[in-house]
């Protein structure tokens, strides 16, 4: 009789009825459905913290790894179900196939970006694939993040003339007197700090911050006009067809994933994200 137990267990485990349901547990970050997302295939995400616009703290780096992960076991899953590829390949081949499939689906190479796309963001925006050269900037300095990341609110859809009044009003430096003007920024000319804050700037009306300076103090960047260095079309329009499509990818499966999520029982558990930090080097690094 014993053994009779003992042989329905093994077989329930065999077929998944003896798992126990995915939850909060050492190592476990994140539940997708009762597949558990842990520690060490988070840590396989973790990228340096992107900042966000508007907001004076970056993006937790941690936190980013915990929602890539998810991502992919979401994707694998569905690559799965779409009957893409052998079932029981790893995780992170079945995430590939899916890419792959929905980069065909919704034609998302650089081949399906359309001439008029590609001579639009070259005619607007050449910053995005050229070298940028200098980048002529007005600026907003504030004394705390908290009323940085208000100004920035303010900033936003402002005009030139509209962000100089504003750098004139609430401006804590004394560029505020002509509107914020910084003048040019460039690589051989300007301070490091500023030509890193200024790096996003790849068109005339973007807008940047707020960026924490060595000083405590916070800045917000606007372009007043970006000079890029003179390439033939050639070189241009192919960075261009690549750009616009990584572009299109990028939103592409984003909405997938927030589509897959939303029909999927996915929990994070936040208070395992500590554990969630880039393993040591052997030899302690040396």
């Amino acid at each position: 009789m014993r053994a009779a137990f003992v042989l329905f267990g093994v077989a329930l485990v065999a077929c998944g009825g003896g798992a126990a349901p995915c939850g909060p547990r050492p190592g476990v970050v994140a539940c997708v459905d009762d597949t558990a997302v842990t520690v060490a295939t988070a840590r396989e995400h973790l990228r340096p913290p992107r900042p966000l616009p508007g907001k004076a703290a970056p993006t937790d780096p941690r936190a980013d790894a915990v929602d890539a992960a998810i991502r992919v076991e979401l994707f694998a899953a569905e690559a799965r179900r779409r009957g893409l590829g052998d079932r029981r390949a790893r995780t992170a081949v079945l995430n590939q196939a899916l890419i792959a499939d929905e980069r065909a689906r919704q034609r998302l190479a650089p081949a399906d970006v359309a001439d008029a796309a590609v001579d639009a963001l070259l005619q607007a925006a050449p910053g995005r694939v050229a070298k940028i050269e200098g980048v002529h900037v007005r600026a907003i300095y504030l004394a705390d993040a908290a009323t940085a990341e208000a100004v920035y609110a303010e900033a936003v859809g402002l005009d030139d003339a509209g962000f100089a009044a504003l750098a004139q009003a609430r401006s804590r430096d004394p560029s505020a007197a002509s509107g914020g003007d910084l003048g040019v920024i460039d690589d051989d000319h300007s301070p490091i700090e500023l030509v890193r804050a200024a790096t996003p700037l790849a068109e005339a009306g973007a807008l940047t911050g707020p960026v924490a300076l060595a000083d405590g103090r916070f800045a917000i960047l606007r372009a007043v006009d970006v000079t890029v260095r003179a390439e033939p079309p050639e070189q241009l329009r192919p960075r261009a067809r690549e750009y616009l499509a990584h572009q299109a990818e990028e939103q592409a499966l984003a909405a997938l994933a927030a589509h897959l999520e939303g029909a999927r029982r996915v929990r994070r558990f936040p208070e395992a994200f500590a554990a969630v930090t880039a393993a040591p080097e052997p030899d302690g690094g040396r």
